[in-house]
């Protein structure tokens, strides 16, 4: 069966119920599908799981031991992750149009599709505060088009559209929120210059801030409970930086060295620990490695996991 084939016979089969009491054959931007099963792999129950995106599923492990346990699959090309309060995961992902899966924490069976109408999708982050959800994509990876579409939960259950953003003269990479409601993005120019844009909570249109730090290809990008961290994935070693945000300016504070990485994208930062997928880094029998490392001191990794194309983490702790 195809990628496409798989994606299709997926969503189809999580309609049914939901359209008989529509009122009408439209399929909505947000299927929220009732009772679905919740079935954990053999050694999620009452654990904390590490989710590790590699271009085209995701792989589950426990955390913080690493062991292997299961994989979501069934989509076209996984990328960037994120989790809520409730320590779902979302995964968006590329091909096919792309969109947003939502699992409950350990469940192998989605709660949710959010369709995303602007190409691939290939990043989100969950608003600490309100629970929304921000997507970004486009129309494809290197192309101009970025847009941010935001998700807002509904009264009772469920998810609701509500705006999409585009980020002017910028092709997006990763959004992250901050614990006031702002939301920010990085990405580059077609020239291929860092660009780091916010939406101010509240506001109508993302506007750009001023970074003191040279950042050569953006990556990952997650408020790490005091500062904005911002990969830069092409630094030799990658390399997190921390920023402040006041005004329109980005004025770094620190920097976390990944050292042994060369292409640490979507990092996920727990606590003391960042977790730092990089698809090129020669990891044991792995053309690709799960570099764990002190946040924020950096340095050498405290653990590695092999794992060929790893492109992005994140933690959903023990509800």
């Amino acid at each position: 069966m195809t990628r496409r084939a798989r994606l299709v016979t997926l969503v189809l089969s999580l309609l049914p119920g939901l359209l008989a009491g529509c009122g009408g054959t439209t399929v909505p931007a947000v299927v929220s599908p009732a009772g679905a099963a919740r079935a954990l792999p053999s050694g999620a129950h009452g654990r904390s799981l590490l989710y590790v995106s590699n271009g085209q599923d995701v792989l589950i492990y426990t955390y913080p031991r690493a062991k292997r346990i299961g994989s979501l699959s069934g989509f076209a090309g996984a990328y960037g992750l994120c989790t809520d309060a409730a320590q779902d995961i979302f995964v968006p992902f590329i091909y096919d149009n792309g969109g947003v899966y939502e699992f409950p924490h350990g469940g192998q069976s989605p709660i949710a599709f959010l369709g995303f109408s602007y190409g691939w999708a290939h990043g989100c982050s969950v608003d600490p505060k309100t629970g929304s959800l921000a997507v970004i994509g486009g129309p494809e990876f290197g192309e101009e088009g970025t847009y941010v579409t935001v998700y807002h939960h509904k009264a009772k259950r469920g998810w609701r559209l509500g705006r999409t953003y585009p980020m002017p003269n910028a092709i997006g990479e990763y959004c992250a929120y901050d614990d006031a409601s702002n939301l920010f993005c990085d990405g580059k120019t077609s020239s291929g210059t860092f660009v780091l844009d916010e939406l101010p909570s509240g506001a109508s249109a993302f506007s750009s801030l001023s970074v003191d730090q040279t950042i050569d290809a953006p990556g990952g990008i997650q408020w790490d409970g005091a500062h904005l961290a911002i990969g830069d994935s092409n630094a030799s070693p990658s390399t997190i930086y921390q920023f402040d945000i006041e005004g329109s300016a980005a004025r770094k504070t620190g920097a976390t060295p990944l050292d042994g990485s060369n292409d640490a994208q979507q990092f996920w930062i727990q606590g003391k620990t960042v977790i730092a997928p990089d698809p090129k880094r020669y990891c044991g029998s792995s053309d690709g490695c799960i570099g764990l490392y002190a946040y924020p001191a950096g340095g050498s990794a405290v653990a590695t996991i092999p794992q060929r194309s790893a492109t992005g983490a994140a933690v959903s702790l023990r509800p």
